[in-house]
């Protein structure tokens, strides 16, 4: 979840960080520095009535001296010695290639020595460098922070930034002239400082370069991570908490604490160290960076290698070993702003660098631009003294205004070049949306308009190509239109799925857009589809964009590499969110516009079809035959079908009873059933049998449909004198016949479908029909309409209806099943038509 700040509580903490670099200022400032230092090549600790050398350089001038470790100072060039501070002081002020007289005590002796005092010039060298590190550190921190407050990266940064420029600020500070006090409290702020920088470093390249943003790291690691530094600190702050309530404001200087306390630190840079370097190889060998390879090396071997040699030459080794050299090693810290600020400016990383960039130019241009308007000013007036003859005020004024003047008429030209030599992007991103708002002000077709918005794209960003892929509802996926720059035409029937670890998935969520340069490596991809990275591999893609309106993803934008080579930056990413939003309106809009066409051509060919389809029922008339009970229902639907039913008279006491249904819908489904149900009444009038009807409709349907167009088909022809039924059943739903004190009986012998194969062969079927035993034909609009649970009425519903209802007359029969379909479908709409043809024998 992102740390979102009110404008109150963001001042609140930068106000805090300005505290936080202002101590530590304070002490590079205003405390007593030291350039360069005086040595006696040992180390020192307070004793009794003076101080005693914990370490004594070998071949140092203590060591040339004389100086044992049972020795003890009482005074230097005749002043008392107590404390180290005393001491510095002493010999600071004795001359190159002079020598300090030190009265030491050996045993119950005191002797003299002359100890030659060496100077070491490193703080000349490294002061002022190691001071604007610090200063460019929490500068850094600062601004990241304020551009991106609620990313976790930035705010793990902001601390990191701050620890890390305290120590640099603080570094070759000598505490000497300080009140005990100050001095206590400038190294509690060293020692906290110098905890926490570790362990702030450690998760910000964590987060930067193993996670991918805005998510955090787990709690517990989070957790792990500052568990070293919290103990080392309280190791520190606790006896010294201690020591306060009791009234001293000084280290302890015996005890446990004072022993192992100068192996502390290193202690914990040590573990911080091992830490980093193993996790970065294994998730190296796993590749899970975030970052592209490139920032990745850049981090690891020019944050993380002089780091690293600051830690071992810096903290670890100088609690062991005593030697000058181990100063250098804090020009390892030196090299991470810098390549912070690198990446930050260069490499776009942590998006803030092209308002950082900008500024920096602007300032150098305005200063520039100012020089040079008062240079033209003093030229302007010295020409208006050397015409008028004059010199006073009013020519200098003269002067001003008429630079201003003529500064103004090229203001506007000055403006478009800076943009156009500095800012090429913003410029052509400029010249884009004006052309893109005019664009719109003459909307065409979709495929029109996005055929010309690509061309600009490409020509005005210099980009290879621009691929517009916009969402089909019927395939519910995404299809490519008017793409401009693609060299394979083959790339053109690419799809993406909405499916659920596809980048159209991805976009949607992430609702930003998205680079697609670490495709293999970015565990944000890690889930996507293989053949959707194959896709964008061949098609260049470099940034994908998302067309996103109320949260429904209606289209993307797949853009190609820059033809300058740079990557996208985050004013790429800003202009392209706001264009985006308007093309995803234009998008939505020519959708909608297209469908109510669509709609209003389908409302005229329903029209059409009902009208066909209302004049096909009306003209079947039912014969008056004796000894028969006839009956059709017929229940239209919203949408027009292909049904066909009809009874026909035939000569010699005969009766033709048929039903069908034309795959698909509409006017064409409406015109086939018209054919189908035309033929049919020739071919009857000329008294062939079932088979021969049946093969002349198919070949018919077949020579004049397409392929994917068939028709399932019931013919029968019923003797009324014999009461027998010869029929055949044409892949349609077999009708069902209910002979007395018997199970139903599915009428099904016969053949394929019409229309699939012209010289297909079909059987015929017979069947005894016994009085008041209804024969029920029927379509399946009635078996799969479905009630609200999307459960279909089913055959054994409607046997299960004719069974209870058998005894009724063939009209009433047909109006009981209608009503207990509906009762059924409670109200649903239904997909398709019902038709109904019932006989009886009576």
């Amino acid at each position: 979840m992102a740390w979102k700040l009110k404008p109150k509580a963001l001042f609140l903490l930068l106000l805090a960080f300005s505290l936080w670099g202002g101590v530590s200022f304070y002490f590079t400032l205003n405390a007593p520095k030291s350039f360069q230092q005086a040595l006696d090549g040992a180390d020192w600790k307070p004793a009794r009535g003076g101080l005693v050398p914990t370490n004594i350089r070998p071949e140092g001038p203590a060591d040339r001296a004389g100086l044992i470790l049972t020795d003890t100072l009482l005074a230097a060039n005749g002043v008392s010695i107590s404390n180290e501070g005393t001491l510095q002081e002493v010999i600071d002020r004795i001359p190159i290639g002079r020598r300090a007289i030190y009265t030491v005590r050996r045993g119950d002796h005191l002797i003299k020595l002359e100890v030659p005092i060496e100077w070491d010039w490193t703080g000349v060298i490294l002061h002022w460098p190691l001071k604007l590190g610090g200063f460019l550190y929490i500068f850094l921190g600062i601004f990241v922070f304020v551009k991106k407050p609620g990313l976790p990266t930035a705010r793990v940064f902001l601390f990191f930034t701050g620890a890390a420029g305290s120590l640099l600020a603080m570094s070759w500070v000598s505490t000497t002239g300080m009140s005990d006090i100050v001095q206590l409290l400038f190294n509690l702020w060293i020692v906290f400082n110098a905890c926490f920088v570790g362990a702030f470093s450690l998760d910000f390249m964590r987060r930067l370069m193993f996670f991918a943003p805005p998510n955090s790291p787990a709690k517990g690691l989070t957790r792990l991570t500052y568990l070293p530094a919290l103990s080392i600190a309280l190791f520190y702050f606790l006896p010294i908490a201690i020591a306060l309530t009791k009234g001293e404001i000084e280290w302890p200087t015996t005890g446990p604490w004072r022993q192992f306390q100068p192996y502390m630190i290193p202690a914990l840079y040590g573990i911080y160290l091992v830490w980093f370097i193993t996790e970065i190889t294994l998730r190296t060998r796993k590749k899970e960076f975030v970052l592209n390879p490139r920032q990745g090396a850049w981090l690891q071997w020019g944050m993380g290698l002089p780091m690293s040699i600051f830690v071992i030459f810096g903290i670890i080794l100088p609690a062991f070993f005593n030697n000058s050299l181990l100063r250098w090693s804090l020009l390892g810290l030196m090299p991470p702003p810098i390549i912070l600020s690198y990446l930050i400016l260069k490499d776009r990383m942590m998006d803030v660098g092209v308002v950082v960039k900008r500024s920096l130019i602007y300032a150098i241009l305005s200063a520039f631009l100012i020089g040079t308007f008062v240079l033209l000013v003093m030229a302007t007036s010295q020409l208006v003294v050397f015409l008028t003859g004059q010199e006073s005020r009013l020519a200098v004024f003269a002067a001003a205004l008429l630079t201003a003047v003529a500064g103004n008429l090229y203001r506007e030209r000055v403006q478009n070049y800076l943009d156009r030599s500095f800012f090429k992007e913003r410029h052509n991103y400029q010249k884009a949306l004006l052309e893109f708002s005019q664009e719109l002000s003459r909307l065409e077709r979709l495929d029109t308009l996005l055929a010309k918005i690509s061309k600009q794209f490409v020509d005005t960003l210099h980009v290879t190509n621009c691929l517009p892929f916009i969402l089909d509802q019927k395939t519910e996926s995404y299809e490519v239109v008017s793409p401009y720059g693609l060299t394979d035409p083959v790339l053109e029937k690419v799809r993406f799925s909405g499916s659920e670890f596809g980048l159209a998935t991805l976009l949607a969520k992430k609702t930003r857009p998205l680079e697609l340069y670490d495709l293999e490596t970015n565990p944000l991809f890690a889930h996507l589809p293989v053949a959707e990275k194959v896709a964008l591999k061949k098609m260049e893609a470099a940034l994908a964009v998302p067309l996103l309106l109320k949260e429904k993803l209606v289209g993307m934008l797949l853009f190609g590499n820059k033809k300058s080579g740079d990557h996208f930056n985050s004013e790429d990413v800003d202009f392209f969110a706001a264009f985006s939003a308007s093309l995803a309106v234009v998008v939505e809009n020519s959708r909608l516009y297209k469908e109510e066409l669509e709609k209003h051509e389908m409302e005229r060919e329903l029209d059409v079809a009902r009208q066909i389809q209302e004049r096909l029922v009306a003209c079947c008339r039912l014969p008056e035959l004796s000894g028969v009970d006839v009956a059709t229902t017929y229940l239209p639907s919203k949408q027009v079908s292909g049904d066909l039913f009809t009874v026909l008279p035939v000569k010699g006491d005969k009766l033709a009873l048929a039903v069908g249904d034309v795959a698909g819908k509409g006017v064409p489904a409406s015109l086939l059933m018209a054919t189908v149900q035309s033929s049919l009444t020739t071919l009857v009038e000329q008294r062939l049998s079932p088979a021969e009807i049946m093969q002349r409709l198919n070949r018919l349907v077949h020579e004049n449909t397409e392929s994917q167009h068939f028709v399932t088909f019931f013919l029968g022809l019923f003797d009324t004198e014999t009461r027998r039924l010869t029929y055949v059943n044409a892949g349609h739903n077999p009708p069902l016949y209910f002979p007395p004190g018997g199970k139903p009986k599915e009428l099904a012998e016969g053949g394929l479908l019409l229309g699939i194969m012209p010289e297909a062969r079909y059987e015929v079927g017979e069947i005894l029909l016994h009085k008041n035993a209804p024969l029920v034909l029927y379509t399946d609009g009635i078996t799969e309409a479905e009630n609200h649970s999307e459960e279909q009425f089913g055959t054994e519903r409607l046997t299960e209806t004719v069974e209870q209802n058998r005894h009724l007359p063939a009209k009433e029969l047909g109006e009981r099943i209608l009503s207990g379909l509906k009762s059924f479908c409670d109200g649903r709409e239904l997909g398709d038509d019902v038709s109904l043809v019932i006989l009886k024998t009576v």
